[in-house]
């Protein structure tokens, strides 16, 4: 798009199983042009799904690029994986040839992107085991307790995180109850 010149405003959504899968190949290629936007999520799958569903920022954002073509309001900026290349099982494409996958922090979680609750506050580390998507495996109450002190101040990160994302137009108001239950569910 930045070489046809066209002024067209554009949003790219991937799905980390999109870089497994080599849908999102071209999406880290280059400069990302003023005119789109890319926005990664983490543990998700293609269409909405995934780990970590992330179906529910459609919406906000279709909003947000309605708003951006016709009245000009600028929508949030790029939320992008950082990438390395590497071998992976997983990935469907060329044998030989590396491709370029989301670097992981220590529970499996890719780093950068749109960082939904579970995301940015999480429960769960994630296993990969050969070709196949990482499994959730829960976190032990001692390392929620090193991570968050106690459930409260577990439940106060998840608050914080939901507003954000609702002022920054990746979250309806909607979906606050549903984080905020969730949260409630979690205890050690």
């Amino acid at each position: 798009m930045a070489r046809s010149g066209t002024d067209a405003k554009v949003f790219v959504l991937n799905a980390e199983s999109e870089y497994f899968e080599m849908m999102a190949y071209l999406t880290h290629h280059g400069p990302v042009p003023d005119n789109v936007r890319v926005y990664d999520f983490p543990l998700g799958g293609h269409g909405g799904g995934g780990a970590v569903p992330w179906h529910s920022c459609v919406p906000p954002l279709s909003v947000a690029l309605e708003q951006w073509v016709c009245d000009g309001t600028k929508p949030p900026e790029n939320r992008m994986f950082t990438l390395e290349k590497r071998d992976s099982p997983r990935v469907k494409h060329l044998p030989s040839v590396p491709a370029e996958l989301p670097v992981t922090d220590d529970l499996g979680i890719a780093r950068g992107g749109v960082r939904l609750p579970p995301v940015e506050v999480p429960v769960f580390r994630y296993v990969s085991s050969g070709d196949s998507a990482p499994k959730a495996v829960p976190l032990s109450k001692a390392e929620l307790a090193g991570r968050y002190g106690t459930p409260a101040n577990y439940r106060k990160k998840v608050t914080e995180t939901v507003d954000q994302l609702i002022r920054e137009r990746f979250l309806p108001e909607s979906e606050r109850a549903r984080y905020i239950a969730d949260a409630e569910k979690v205890s050690w």
